[in-house]
């Protein structure tokens, strides 16, 4: 386990350099080192807002002094900045869809991921107006340089960040056309630490948990807070790609659940007892967990399918997911963490996404979720739950009648973003109900020890001399780590 106190020596020691490098004009060393201490807390997650990475951003941005000349916006010009370069994953497919039908759309995201967004290129190249960027230099300053001039070009009225959480390029930029421009920030980790809050016009929420927390820990204030909703990308003419085990519909269910595996960790490890106990009680369920993550986090699994051979079923995440999900009896989430588009993938596909409630990180996530009576507040009640629909159909079958409309649908999302650059404003409102995250953000320093955030401090070359003995351990750490997954993938595939 993480120790917090070492935690904020380690970040304290890299903000530290971060000031002397802006105060010696080392300015490409100071935007590395930011980036990297945002990742280190988005990683660790212990607070949602830091003043002094705001205030270093700020200072960077000052000391560049990216002049404008007279730049004059064109209103329906909308640019797109992706730094995930994620082709399925996450929402820039919905949004790079209802945008292209909105207006002319600048999508810019980095040269490494050129050729792993097929589908995000081919959204954009059926709108004719569309452009496409990859910044393609290697130093934060060149890839500043580069924005910068396609903005110029471009002179996007609206600029929407679609980022990660360390995300350093596009603040420092759109600083300077803050005052021709409407910035958006879509608040895809609404859970978890990011940077860049000061410098937008409009947070993006997707539920009340998120605005809550951005208005009350990342100093934003509700006039900036918008709420739209969101839905998965789902291919339904996808075929079936079958099986992983001999199956017969008339004599077994199928329980699914799925994800990054670290979801599923915590000091309880109350989500395998669930598994446990669904087995225990119900030989003719077979439970099927497709997902991803390291080899190594995946004890508790292997031990679980000791005891139940022919029950239990561990696989890659599968491209049909949707088609896996018509298949089975229910879904249940993964807990302490659970997953936001999974839920939603459950719902589209009328099965239960049932969960055992760790915090309120998974309030919010289906419309009218209060009502469908799918989260659970205790072990023994979830237990309970999951028998019910087990031994009886009709139980099953009227719960998941509910499910209809819980999801926004890929029109009703295209008119509200429409409104939103029009007017600042969606028809969702949000309540802003206090949420308690303390136990969330505890399970974060369970999942990390020291030596992991050494791994991170080893990613930025610029922490060598700050942190020389950190910096080797870090080198050490991942050496080590790749070994135990080589390791781990040998010994499963030999199985």
């Amino acid at each position: 386990m993480l120790s917090k106190n070492k935690l904020e020596i380690l970040v304290n020691k890299v903000k530290h350099s971060i000031s002397s490098n802006i105060s010696k004009n080392n300015i490409e060393a100071s935007i590395s080192q930011t980036s990297t201490c945002a990742k280190i807390l988005y990683e660790t997650n212990q607070t949602y807002y830091d003043s002094d990475l705001e205030s270093y951003l700020l200072e960077i941005s000052n000391k560049l002094d990216l002049k404008i000349d007279n730049y004059s916006s064109n209103k329906n010009t909308i640019l797109f900045f992706d730094s995930f370069g994620l082709n399925n994953r996450g929402l820039a497919q919905i949004y790079l869809k209802a945008l292209s039908k909105i207006g002319k759309v600048m999508y810019i995201t980095y040269g490494e991921y050129k050729n792993r967004i097929p589908t995000l290129l081919s959204i954009l190249e059926s709108g004719k107006q569309n452009k496409i960027y990859f910044l393609e230099n290697k130093s934060y300053l060149k890839k500043i340089e580069e924005l910068k001039q396609i903005l110029e070009k471009e002179r996007p009225f609206h600029i929407i960040n679609y980022s990660t959480p360390w995300e350093v390029v596009l603040p420092i930029v759109a600083y300077f056309y803050k005052d021709f421009t409407k910035r958006y920030l879509i608040n895809l980790t609404d859970h978890a630490f990011w940077l860049g809050s000061q410098f937008i016009d409009y947070c993006v929420e997707f539920r009340d948990y998120g605005a809550y927390i951005s208005n009350k820990y990342r100093n934003i204030s509700k006039d900036k807070i918008v709420c739209l909703p969101y839905y998965p990308v789902i291919d339904v003419n996808k075929d079936f790609e079958g099986f992983p085990f001999q199956y017969d519909e008339t004599k077994h269910k199928i329980v699914f659940s799925g994800g990054n595996i670290y979801k599923t960790i915590g000091k309880d490890n109350l989500y395998y007892k669930i598994v446990d106990n669904i087995l225990t009680k119900h030989s003719d369920v077979i439970f099927w967990y497709a997902g991803s993550g390291d080899p190594l986090l995946y004890d508790s699994f292997n031990k679980l399918k000791g005891k139940y051979p022919n029950q239990l079923y561990i696989t890659s995440e599968r491209k049909d997911l949707f088609q896996v999900l018509q298949k089975c009896y229910f879904y249940l989430s993964t807990y302490p963490l659970g997953g936001g588009l999974m839920t939603q993938y459950a719902a589209i596909a009328k099965k239960l996404p049932i969960s055992l409630k760790f915090d309120n990180v998974l309030s919010g996530l289906l419309i009218n979720q209060d009502d469908l009576g799918i989260i659970f507040n205790s072990y023994d009640e979830v237990i309970d739950e999951i028998d019910k629909l087990l031994d009886n159909k009709d139980y099953l079958k009227d719960k998941e009648s509910r499910l209809e409309s819980s999801v926004i649908s890929e029109t009703e999302f295209q008119e509200q973003l429409g409104l939103l650059l029009e007017t600042g404003k969606t028809k969702y409102h949000l309540e802003y109900k206090p949420v308690d995250t303390v136990n969330f953000r505890k399970e974060y320093l369970h999942r990390f020890n020291i030596e992991d955030i050494y791994a991170y401090i080893a990613n930025d070359n610029y922490l060598l001399v700050v942190m020389p003995l950190q910096f080797i351990a870090g080198i050490l750490r991942r050496i080590k780590s790749k070994c135990k997954k080589l390791l781990a993938k040998i010994k499963w595939r030999t199985k």
